[in-house]
């Protein structure tokens, strides 16, 4: 059987499924590595440009604000029927507890955190975590935000953060992100 390398004329040609099959497998086979070599040149890992000193001194300030207990005002994806959490700080790592309606609690620990203090806002960010969750993040807002429930016409209508509220987010390895606006009670 002759093998046809003209791509457009293997697609027009009708009765020769076993010719266009293997074309599909070469372009198969050339678009995979083209592919991944542009998606890794998209990828890049952010850098944190602050000094040291300052990244430490803006994680304790942030901390310092942002420990305490909450309550549910609000959430979105909330996967863990939450009632409260409340949020501490051990070196740097930060610990996040859970309370849901049946009384149990779990616990997440946010590792390699980095905190931001921009006046009214003030934010922790943990990009790791062992287990199920891929990322912990507690924010007081000095912006507004809108988040979505679902693209469904059954889910909620979006959940409006205002500047100074409260937002509590964690995704999950499954792409998920549940969203909690919070309320600090304590």
């Amino acid at each position: 059987m002759k093998e046809i390398i003209d791509f457009d004329r293997a697609f027009w040609l009708s009765g020769k499924n076993m010719v266009v099959k293997k074309i599909f497998k070469i372009r198969g086979l050339i678009f995979i590595p083209i592919f991944s070599l542009m998606m890794s040149a998209c990828i890049s890992v952010s850098v944190d440009e602050r000094p040291i000193a300052q990244q430490r001194e803006d994680f304790d300030r942030a901390s310092a604000a942002l420990i305490g207990e909450y309550s549910i005002v609000d959430s979105r994806k909330d996967d863990f029927s939450v009632t409260s959490f409340t949020v501490s700080v051990r070196g740097n790592n930060l610990i996040v507890v859970g309370h849901q309606k049946r009384e149990d609690n779990f616990i997440i620990t946010g590792k390699e955190c980095s905190g931001r203090d921009r006046g009214i806002g003030k934010s922790i960010y943990c990009g790791k975590e062992s287990g199920a969750i891929t990322y912990v993040s507690l924010e007081l807002l000095y912006y507004s935000r809108s988040i979505n429930s679902a693209w469904s016409p059954f889910s909620k209508p979006a959940m409006d953060v205002k500047p100074g509220d409260y937002l509590l987010e964690f995704g999950t390895r499954n792409g998920r992100t549940s969203s909690y606006l919070i309320k600090k009670t304590g």
